[in-house]
């Protein structure tokens, strides 16, 4: 699997996800509260199947596993420095899981065309996060390219 390297936002932190999951989460540095905290999941690469189209969709379903999705914005194409993308806006309710009430949880998924494998990115956050963040949310899915030594970041080269 190839290697690839992001810009961190400014005042974001990040740390590797738990083994086995592949990938980098991060997050702003600064505390947020329940309607504006965000987050930021590059996941490990995968193979492509089908086109993709598919492979979001995929991400989507499976993604939204158990949550009432309230809303779903159309498909969009966007463009990293190195790799064509798509993404899609979806609003959902998570239950909880005492049944106390939860804010609607809005997501951003978009997944990347390297070529021999797909990039798939998540942003997560409540109802306020992207309008609040959209900026380092920009910043991550359009320096997305492939690692270069000597490239200076915490998660440099990260791969599945």
């Amino acid at each position: 699997m190839g290697q690839y390297h992001f810009d961190m936002p400014e005042g974001w932190e990040g740390v590797p996800l738990p083994p086995p999951q592949a990938g980098v989460q991060i997050r702003p540095r600064e505390p947020q509260s329940p309607s504006s905290r965000a987050v930021i999941v590059l996941l490990g690469p995968v193979p492509p199947e089908g086109g993709l189209r598919d492979t979001l969709e995929q991400m989507v379903q499976e993604g939204n596993a158990g949550a009432q999705v309230v809303r779903r914005g159309d498909t969009l194409p966007f463009r990293s420095a190195a790799y064509p993308g798509l993404l899609t806006a979806v609003r959902l309710r998570v239950p909880s899981a005492n049944g106390a009430p939860v804010p609607d949880e809005g997501r951003i998924y978009a997944v990347l065309d390297a070529g021999q494998e797909r990039i798939p990115v998540v942003f997560a956050g409540g109802p306020e996060a992207l309008p609040m963040h959209r900026a380092a949310l920009d910043t991550v899915l359009s320096s997305l390219r492939p690692y270069v030594g000597g490239e200076h970041s915490p998660f440099s080269g990260w791969s599945g």
